[in-house]
């Protein structure tokens, strides 16, 4: 099982021997490989047949395959690729699985000396744009070098004054230009823990020497128009109960920003996390800051991907501009992600309404982005190789000034391109969509599988009375609830040992878990564990001594009686194990299945005719005991109700061959949505097994 697998089929330096690595595996016919993303398809054909090639070596052939052969190959793809978006997962109705994002952006307007700074910065970018010739490498690189300083001085005076200090002098090695476009341009969304340290700002000029002064004594100053807005909207988030995420693009200004935070939130936590700590050091940063009040984090985007932050926060601000939409989609992804428990995120853009940089990457880039996002259900990265449309756009924007861009040639090369780009989206959910089911035809059948398995109330309330059952006890805690495993018998505590699970552990019983909780479902070996000690300890007490051991909790009972206000006469219930054969065949292949299922069976009066099934008979076990009749009544009557059982044989046939019929039914319909072919036969196994019987005896007036 490959998790971003989308990383490892990209172009790139680094990346071909993960794919390699991934082709030998893939090559073995008997291997199972299952291949997981949540990144689009991106626009990159290349990378994304070559992903296509580790399912099946045959399917890169779809790059360049035309009419039938090309039909051929779509149709065998389909019983392999599966995609699925947030609106396709709704239509499964299956409640409020993910939160709803509230957008919106916050405008500052930099003036005095932070407007000076800033239009001195622009002005020596515009030169160096202006006076260079050439397309060799040291004039890209000067270039970029540019970029690089007009993005840490837009990102803050911190930032200005880190890559000022670096100078990207000498002769590069041939990785090094690649590595520096990738950075300054956000083109590497996959490789982001060592992406936020300031890029060298350019060569030993003596003009930069003067920008490094306006910027070192800017970054020890208050006012700075950015950085107010910020904080202003940040206490606003949090008066309004949110736990924020600030992202910035440096080091330096995040360093810069939670400084600022940190003197000017009362009684809010403030952490930072950056790529300059270790993944250790980060995960535990976040811990940490879950567990106080009020909250608020500033990261860098080393926290862009495979982080989850949805426990801890639930609103994002974006405090500089990414020149890559996709890390955008990231940043937030980290919030507005499954397991949400607040039903709102809030995130929010904040740019200079007088930077013309800030201006032509939200109008020309992101607002694009996100239009698309809308229309089609996913993100669509930039199709932008080798950033050469942003770099153009950029360049218009420095040689042009402040003149407005709308009428740029790179405006509407960026739109013609994203057109594109979206129409090809588009036509890849056609040409690639498996032929699928509608939900309404089997979601019946779904909420069955459900209920038959029990819901996490169900699984909550077995462990509770178990655990009790057994010594111990389901404490509720602030976040889920803790149980003290150390009070368990020694042979259940010697077992969960072995799975790893010892002293008090905190549980919870919803999914995703609460922070800190492990999550248990029924099948988790807590519950399994609980269940197979009742089990065990009930069947060996009836082997030794016929009946169960009434002095031990542990041990349950398959035969009781006891007085319910709830019933009008004498009622049997048999608990019932049902066994069916289940015969497909398909394409001259037989396959047969043993079907096994637990159900009840009810009687109100011996007399009765049509005995209670199902759950409405399983619903008279639930009800609330009144009192305990003398034993020698509850003796007598459990032997009338193993009388009545033997003579009402033909009532648990029939149920047995009903429920085969309901089984078929069942089987033929989920065949018939998924357009499956073939046969199917269902046989119930004749004499049901009684797990169990209990009688409730009316209260006496």
């Amino acid at each position: 099982m490959v998790d971003e697998a989308h990383t490892c089929a990209s172009s790139g330096r680094g990346r071909h021997q993960r794919y390699e690595l991934l082709q030998a595996l893939a090559a073995k016919a008997t291997r199972h490989l299952v291949l997981l993303t949540a990144t689009p398809h991106s626009g990159d054909d290349n990378a994304f047949y070559r992903l296509l090639g580790l399912v099946g070596s045959d399917f890169q052939a779809l790059a360049h395959a035309e009419g039938r052969e090309r039909t051929r190959l779509r149709e065998r793809l389909a019983n392999h690729f599966v995609q699925r978006r947030r609106p396709d997962i709704a239509e499964w109705h299956e409640g409020e699985l993910f939160p709803q994002r509230q957008t919106r952006e916050l405008t500052y307007e930099l003036s005095g000396a932070w407007e000076a700074f800033f239009n001195e910065v622009l002005d020596y970018c515009a030169g160096v744009v202006e006076t260079g010739s050439g397309d060799d490498l040291r004039q890209r690189l000067n270039f970029w070098s540019t970029l690089a300083l007009l993005r840490c001085t837009g990102s803050s005076p911190a930032a200005a004054v880190q890559a000022l200090r670096t100078r990207a002098g000498g002769d590069p090695s041939p990785e090094d230009p690649e590595e520096m476009q990738d950075r300054i341009f956000d083109g590497n969304a996959v490789a982001l823990i060592a992406d936020d340290v300031e890029p060298p700002a350019g060569s030993d000029d003596p003009a930069l020497e003067r920008l490094m002064e306006s910027a070192r004594g800017l970054s020890g100053q208050s006012g700075d128009p950015k950085l107010k807005v910020t904080s202003d909207h940040v206490k606003a988030l949090v008066a309004d109960g949110f736990n924020v995420v600030v992202f910035c693009r440096f080091i330096a200004t995040a360093h810069y920003v939670a400084h600022y935070l940190s003197d000017t939130l009362t009684d809010v936590a403030v952490q930072t996390v950056t790529g300059e700590y270790s993944p250790e050091e980060r995960e535990r940063r976040v811990v940490e800051s879950g567990t106080d009040g009020a909250r608020v984090l500033v990261a860098t985007d080393c926290f862009s991907e495979g982080i989850n932050l949805q426990d801890y926060f639930d609103a994002v601000v974006h405090y500089d501009l990414s020149w890559n939409p996709t890390r955008h989609e990231q940043r937030e992804g980290r919030v507005d992600r499954f397991g949400q428990p607040s039903r709102t995120v809030r995130t929010t853009l904040i740019y200079g309404a007088n930077n013309p940089v800030d201006g032509a990457v939200l109008r020309v880039i992101l607002r694009k982005a996100a239009k698309i996002r809308e229309e089609l259900g996913v993100p669509v990265p930039v199709p932008d190789e080798g950033q050469s449309l942003t770099q153009a756009l950029l360049k218009a924007v420095l040689l042009r000034g402040r003149t407005a861009l709308e009428d740029s040639r790179q405006l509407d090369l960026f739109e013609g391109h994203w057109q594109y780009t979206m129409e090809k989206a588009k036509q890849s959910r056609t040409v690639f969509a498996q032929q699928r089911m509608n939900p309404d035809d089997v979601l019946p059948e779904w909420h069955k599988s459900l209920a038959a398995v029990g819901d996490r109330d169900t699984v909550q309330r077995f462990a509770s009375r178990a655990l009790a059952r057994l010594g111990s006890g389901l404490e509720q805690g602030q976040r889920g609830f803790k149980v003290p495993t150390g009070a368990l018998p020694t042979e259940v505590v010697e077992r969960l040992q072995a799975e790893g699970i010892s002293d008090t552990i905190a549980i919870d019983f919803a999914y995703p878990a609460a922070p800190g909780c492990r999550p248990v479902q029924r099948s988790h070996p807590l519950i399994a564990i609980l269940a197979d000690t009742l089990l065990g300890r009930s069947l060996a007490a009836l082997a030794h001594t016929g009946d169960a051991a009434a002095d031990d909790p542990s041990v349950l009972d398959r035969v009781g009686c006891w007085i319910s206000a709830d019933v009008q006469s004498r009622t049997t219930v048999a608990l019932l194990r049902l066994r069916h054969q289940l015969v497909s065949r398909a394409r001259r292949r037989e396959t047969t299945l043993m079907v096994e299922e637990a159900t009840a069976l009810a009687w109100s009066s011996p007399a009765a005719n049509t005995p209670i099934t199902g759950t409405e008979a399983l619903s008279l076990l639930a009800l609330p005991p009144a009192d305990d009749p003398p034993p020698h009544v509850r003796r007598r009557e459990v032997q009338r109700a193993l009388g009545l059982m033997s003579e009402r044989t033909d009532d648990m046939e029939a149920l047995a061959a009903e429920r085969a019929r309901t089984l078929l039914d069942d089987h033929l319909r989920v065949r018939q949505a998924s357009r499956g072919s073939g046969t199917t036969t269902v046989h119930a196994i004749p004499r049901p097994d009684v797990i169990a019987a209990f009688v409730l005896l009316p209260t006496v007036a």
